[in-house]
Order: structure tokens, then sequence, then C-alpha cells
């Protein structure tokens, strides 16, 4: 089932299920839509009894687990999970990763060690720049207990990053266990990055919206795709045959917005349950109970348990957790000679080089044509804005208005599409760049993985990880550029929606005056000729802007092909 179409229209097909009515695992149809859950959805078997819950008993895990926290937290979001998991005594406790603390992680191997969990280094950076921090991580875990493969769980953000981590080329996780995943978007994070674009209200400073960003809604009310980034993931995901067995666990209880600030859905306060399914995952919903009051196990204000951030410190949560990753081998996944991955990264590194160039070759024509429909919305404008002076002089006045509205919506016209060509190129050029960094990645953690490495402290110290830095940050200015450059593209297609509102009530008053002439008329004259020059100013602010931030995406692309270029021919002197 395509579970993005399904999301994009808000149903699921339902077709009849082997649960029986009675099954704990049968999720109640007064508590939700089902048609808005995948057909072989099942509900997180409650945990009613405080005894049942105080006492339940950690499970043994047969690989390393990393737990992977999610936006604006730390690895303490895990903190009653993991003093959970270290009561069983074979579940080691293996520490924290942190990728500016990597020496001190790596300074002994502990074969014995099953728990970790990572600190990404920062929490509001954007799931393609810290999504290799996972990969590091797990490159370190697998050095440090002799693994092959490890387990993940993630909370919130930490799904996207962990699956970006995926898209990027990791090949380390057998199983994903996926707690409240906004793995189509979250309305709130729609509604914070409109806001801090138009600075009226900033949670986050402007510089940090990186990963808000990433948690967009992956499609707009209108159903069309607004968060290409998501998108891209999800269907990399589909797509993906090597893909580790998942499963999702969100909950319900608290009305969460979902598409509008007035449209709610049955979520946990920030991910609307019918947002976090995904292709091939098992999906599990933790329903609150509604025990009467008197019966022994009687809670009040149970519609909170499973909130966004509380649902991960909940014992039934865990027990489904567990039972995902219990007794299962996980899907082995396809690896290729180090060799071959060279020569791989060396062809793709010539294609990728010559689609930047080209990319840029056409970013510029397009830069160009912009610049020419900028001068003829000026021009236009200020016609329009002589035509409006000279309103009492007849013919005269309205001509000057009219050719000059004309020029002006003309002008701004062409420079809406050459602005979104401008920006398909840049995308492209980021894109391409962002696919030579992933291969100098993989080729980097499979070096590591070979055990090329003599000891720890080599591999901590190693030029391999001072790579990992460059190419950390090569990244992190990559996306920042093509974050600005599409800030630019919304402002610029905003400003042209006013300034086709102003173009409507311009003309309905013109209509009106020369009918029927009346205050009203001319108020309309001057509301929508304002709204259009307001509108086309603004436009026309950010289409100049976003010639300058597009050029400087595509000046990151480039430098980003030239650092994985250097990582290929480094890896390809030694092969």
């Amino acid at each position: 089932m395509d579970i993005a179409s399904s999301v994009n229209k808000g149903t699921f097909l339902r077709i009849p299920s082997a649960q029986k009515a009675d099954d704990a695992t049968a999720i109640p149809p007064d508590a939700i839509d089902l048609r808005q859950l995948p057909p072989d959805a099942k509900r997180v078997r409650p945990i009613e009894s405080t005894f049942e819950s105080m006492e339940l008993k950690a499970t043994v895990l047969e690989r390393p687990l990393l737990m992977v926290h999610g936006l604006a937290q730390h690895a303490d979001t895990f903190a009653a999970y993991k003093n959970h998991l270290v009561t069983e005594p074979q579940n080691r406790w293996g520490g924290v990763y942190n990728v500016d603390r990597e020496q001190e992680f790596l300074s002994k191997k502990d074969p014995e060690a099953r728990l970790f969990a990572v600190d990404i280094s920062d929490n509001l950076a954007a799931p393609r720049v810290v999504a290799n921090e996972i990969r590091r991580a797990i490159t370190a875990i697998m050095e440090k207990t002799g693994a092959e493969s490890v387990d993940v769980v993630t909370h919130s953000m930490g799904a996207l990053v962990t699956r970006e981590a995926l898209r990027q080329g990791e090949d380390g996780i057998a199983n994903l266990a996926m707690i409240s995943p906004p793995n189509h978007g979250s309305y709130e994070a729609t509604a914070a990055t409109f806001l801090g674009d138009s600075r009226v209200y900033q949670h986050y400073p402007a510089a940090k919206l990186g990963a808000m960003d990433a948690l967009r809604l992956e499609f707009g009310p209108l159903g069309g795709v607004s968060n290409e980034w998501l998108h891209g993931l999800n269907n990399f995901w589909k797509q993906d045959k090597d893909r580790p067995r998942a499963a999702v666990i969100t909950g319900i209880g608290i009305p969460t917005p979902d598409a509008s600030a007035t449209a709610t859905s049955p979520g946990d306060g920030m991910v609307a349950a019918r947002q976090a399914p995904l292709t091939g995952a098992e999906f599990h919903l933790a329903v609150p109970n509604k025990l009467p009051a008197g019966d022994p196990n009687f809670r009040d204000f149970q519609e909170f348990r499973y909130n966004h951030l509380q649902i991960v410190s909940e014992p039934e949560i865990w027990r489904t957790a567990a039972e995902f990753l219990e007794g299962s081998e996980g899907k082995a996944r396809t690896r290729q000679s180090f060799e071959d991955a060279v020569k791989q990264a060396e062809a793709s590194n010539r294609e990728i080089r010559n689609t930047v160039d080209s990319a840029e070759k056409v970013r510029l024509s397009h830069h160009n044509k912009q610049k020419l429909a900028t001068r003829l919305a000026v021009a236009g404008a200020a016609s329009a804005a002589l035509g409006l002076a000279a309103n009492s002089v007849p013919i005269l006045g309205p001509a000057l208005m009219l050719g000059g509205t004309l020029a002006l919506g003309a002008g701004a016209i062409y420079g809406v599409r050459s602005a979104e060509s401008l920006g398909l190129d840049s995308r492209e050029a980021v894109n391409s760049a962002e696919t030579a960094l992933n291969l100098a990645d993989s080729l980097l953690h499979r070096y590591q993985r070979n055990g090329r490495q003599e000891t720890l402290q080599d591999l901590a110290n190693s030029d391999i990880s001072k790579t990992m830095d460059k190419t950390r940050s090569q990244r992190m200015s990559l996306v920042e550029a093509d974050y600005e450059r599409r800030y630019r593209q919304r402002w610029q297609s905003r400003g042209m929606h006013i300034a086709g509102l102003g173009a409507v009530v311009g003309a309905a008053g013109l209509l009106g005056q020369a009918f029927a002439p009346s205050i009203l008329g001319q108020l309309g004259m001057a509301t929508g000729g304002l709204t259009l020059l307001g509108g086309s100013a603004l436009s026309i602010i950010h289409s100049a802007e976003l010639g300058t931030t597009s050029g400087e995406a595509s000046r990151m692309a480039s430098k980003a092909v030239d650092l994985a270029d250097e990582v290929v021919a480094g890896f390809k002197d030694q092969t």
C-alpha cells in the first residue's frame, strides 16, 4: 500500500481484519477513524495494573541497541527506558556517543556492552546535517563491541535522522523501532516555520530553523507536496529493497493540529497518528484506557498519558519495542566490497561533477532572465504609480496605470517563472552534491568497519575522523545555503500572491469607476494599486536575493563535490 498517497487523502483502504472485537490488540473504533491507519494496525496492549507496570521485566538485547533522541532534546530522553533495560544484567550500559567527544567514547573496547545512546551535537540542525553522526555512532559501537549490526530505537525526529542516515548509505541497522515519529511531518513545524519566516514569532532563532523546516508536513492542504526533502526521504524508503525491518509505535489522546490551525486529529499533541505510518513498517497505536471511577486500576487524566514527550517513558511502550526486537535476526543488507565502492564513487562523482557544472550554466541563464524581468516589473510599477497620481487626468492617468499594471504583471510573472527554474537548477546541484558527500562518507565508514585501524585510539585520532569532520562542516554549509534559497523562494511566491490579490481588487475598482464612478471605486483602485505595488516590491526584493542565495548554494555544491573527489582520490591510491 502507498502510505504517502493514503496520508495525502487522509484515509487508508480498510480490509477485513483477523482481529476479534475483544482482542487486546484491536484498536477501539471509537478512539480514531480506522481509515486513517494501516489495515494491519494494532493497539499497544495496555498495562492497567500498577503491579504489572512496576514489575515489568527487561528482555535480553540480542545485539547492541542505539537510542536516538529527537528535536531539541538530548540522550536523557531515554533515561527511564535505559534504567529499565539495564535491570537485565546482560544489557550492559556502553555509554553516550557524542561526535565531539569521540575519543572518550572510544577509550576502550567492551564486547559485552549492549546499550548505547547518541547525543546529537546540534539538536536543532536539519537531519541531512546530523545523520552522519548516527553513522559514526554505529561505527564506534561496532568497533567497541565487535558487532556486525545494531538495532535502533528512536523518538520523534530521531526517526527522520536515522532514516536519512540510511539514505546516506548506512547499512549496519538490523531493526528500527520508531516511537512517535513524524514520518509525514507535523503541523506545528509547518506553522513554526511560517512564523519564523515571517519574523512574527521565533521559538528558535532564524539560523536554527533547519530541523523545524525538515519537520514540515509532507503535503499541503491542497494535496501538493510541500516538503520536498521529506517526500524524497519517504520515496527512498519505499524503494529501498535493503531497508531494515521496522515498526512505528505512536499514541493518541490529545487533539493534535493537523493540516491547519483549526483542524485536529487524534495524536500525541505534536504528531497526528495518521502522519506516523510508514510503508512496510509494523504499526502499533497506544490508546488511553477509559476505566470508570471506582475501578481498582482507575487513573485520572489518562488522555495525557501518551503525550509526545511522556510516551517514551511508558512501560507498555517498552514492552512493545522489546517484543518487536526480540527473536529477530533483522534484515541482512547487501554490501559491496570496498574496492567496488571506490570505483562506484569515482564513476558517480564524474557524473555528479557534470551535473553540477551544467546546472550552474543553466542557473546563470535563468538568473539573467530574472534580472530582465525585475527591470520590467520596476518600470511597470513606476508607470502604475504615475497613473495613480495622475488619476484625475482623463485618459492619460488610467492609461499609465493600466499599462504599468500590465508591465508589472508581465515582469512579475516572468520573474516568478525564472525564479522557479533558478530554484530547480540550484536544488539539482545541491542534491547531486549531497549524493557525492554520501558516497564519500560511505567510503570513510566502510574503511573503518573493515578493521583497517589497529586500535580504537588510531580510529579516534585518524585522518578518517578528521575528514568526516570536514564532510560534516561542508554538508552544514550546503544545507544552510539551500535553506536560505528556499526561504527567499517562498517569500517571492508570497509576494506574488499579494500582488495578485491587489490586481484583482484594483481591476474591480477600475471597472466600477468606468461604469459607475464612486468613492468606493476610487478606494478599490487605490487599495488594489498599493497592494499590487507592495506585493510586487516584496517579490522583486526576494527575487534579487534569490539570485544571490541560489548562487551561494551552487558554490557550496561545487565545494562539496571537490571534497568528495579528494576522499575518493585518497582511497583510490590505497586500492
